[in-house]
């Protein structure tokens, strides 16, 4: 079972890959925007090392949700982002431009899907209580991530549209 889960989060972080690449049309940043979706990932892991004895094969299962619904957020401020670099900004407009357009979406979308998947915390049955603790804590790391760090990569210039100063 745990081989199982091990292939469908490879299989959906793989999914996910190819749409980013598709959302954003080109390599480098698709494959640099990847960075900030393992984040949640990573971070769930390491709250259930931190706080459990063992983990079984259902912690795959928040993971798995948390990176199809992270990437939308990465995928909504790179998409913008490319919009803005195409119409001319340079990079610290374009953030701030991204920023102003999308978001506010963003932090209105992952706040809403956060506390739509809270109450499942109130469960006894423990897999419906690890929904409600680990998605809403994925997607708190995934907004962090997309908001922080997506921005910082694209100032240092690590993700790259075309526009005037390139």
């Amino acid at each position: 079972l745990i081989a199982w889960q091990k292939r469908s989060l490879a299989a959906s972080f793989s999914f996910m890959f190819v749409m980013m690449l598709l959302a954003v049309r080109a390599l480098r940043p698709g494959v640099l925007s990847m960075i900030p979706n393992v984040i949640p990932a990573v971070a769930v892991a390491a709250y259930c090392g931190f706080f459990w004895e063992q983990t079984d094969s259902d912690t795959f299962t928040p993971m798995i949700m948390a990176l199809g619904i992270g990437v939308d957020d990465t995928i909504h401020f790179l998409v913008r982002f490319r919009i803005e670099r195409e119409r001319g900004y340079p990079v610290e407009e374009a953030i701030r431009r991204t920023f102003e357009f999308s978001g506010r979406a963003i932090l209105m979308t992952t706040a809403i899907l956060a506390l739509g998947f809270l109450p499942f915390a109130t469960s006894a049955y423990f897999t419906t209580w690890m929904i409600g603790v680990l998605i809403p804590l994925s997607l708190a790391m995934a907004v962090v991530s997309d908001l922080l760090l997506v921005p910082a990569m694209c100032q240092l210039g690590w993700i790259r549209f075309g526009g005037p100063d390139e």
